[in-house]
């Protein structure tokens, strides 16, 4: 991931801090001397599942345990603005200060764009008020432990085959939920979707107590944290979490390639017909670090 500078945005607040990676000019009152906190320091695995016909063979999803940041900023005042150390020091306490949630969003960017974000809160603010080359030091405990595009990438599911469908994101870094529909062509009992990375293939299971309705549109969230599944019928949206069948695996993208396969019910297990299509499928990147 390629950086020139990084944005503190207040959560509601219009005030902004950026801190700048090039400087060649010694024009920006702030620069970056020294960030920790940006790698994939300590990853623990979360449990997704475990399948019925797989005794013993368990499923996880893996994730950092946390994430601190901690910003080592020189400060740069300009004399021909009357800035002074003790002015841009004031100026970091107002932005910090400028929402009453507390939360920071934390915007990496190349250039004008915005490559990933996250979010958490300051829990330090520390100064050298005495030295030479005065100096600024900000830990932002992360809410969000991995970075995230801010902006949702959409697959075109217009031309995907129900039965084999792989999804390539050569972007991310580390796996993650996303969102998708799947629509109901004719009425089913249940729905099961595959999903295989490599030789690994696990399932998910719906299996409602009311079959689901040609016409159906089947909405599940896989993120973690904003977990769903419902179903969006003549308008109306019906909860189903309770249909998600003990053993199944919660879906999650892969960098690289993740192949789906939504399989037939039961009752008709080799028809050529498939009463599922693609509806939607929106996800966003995900990096374990910088």
């Amino acid at each position: 991931m390629r950086l020139t500078s990084i944005e503190l945005h207040p959560a509601a607040s219009t005030s902004v801090c950026e801190f700048s990676f090039r400087d060649p000019g010694a024009e920006n009152p702030y620069n970056i001397k020294k960030i920790t906190g940006l790698d994939a320091d300590e990853i623990q695995p979360i449990y997704l599942g475990q399948l019925q016909s797989a005794a013993g063979v368990k499923f996880y999803d893996m994730d950092l345990r946390k994430r601190d940041i901690v910003f080592r900023i020189s400060l740069n005042p300009r004399v021909s603005e009357n800035e002074t150390y003790s002015s841009l020091r004031d100026d970091v306490y107002r932005t910090i200060a400028s929402s009453r949630t507390g939360v920071i969003e934390v915007q990496f960017k190349n250039g004008d764009d915005v490559v990933a974000v996250t979010s958490g809160s300051v829990t330090k603010i520390e100064t050298e008020h005495f030295d030479a080359d005065p100096e600024v030091v900000i830990t932002i405990s992360c809410r969000n432990t991995t970075l995230i595009s801010p902006t949702p990438t959409v697959v075109d599911v217009s031309s995907a085959d129900s039965y084999e469908f792989t999804v390539v994101d050569d972007v991310s870094t580390a796996p993650h939920g996303f969102e998708f529909g799947i629509k109901l062509l004719t009425n089913a009992s249940e729905m099961t979707l595959e999903e295989s990375v490599g030789t690994e293939v696990v399932s998910y299971v719906l299996r409602p107590v009311d079959p689901f309705l040609a016409g159906d549109v089947i909405n599940i969230s896989s993120i973690r944290g904003n977990r769903y599944v419902y179903i969006y019928r003549g308008g109306v949206t019906i909860p189903i979490a309770e249909s998600v069948m003990h053993g199944s695996v919660w879906p999650i993208l892969f960098p690289g390639e993740t192949t789906f396969a939504l399989k037939n019910p039961p009752v008709n297990p080799n028809s050529p017909f498939s009463p599922f299509e693609w509806d939607s499928l929106v996800h966003y990147r995900t990096y374990w670090g910088v």
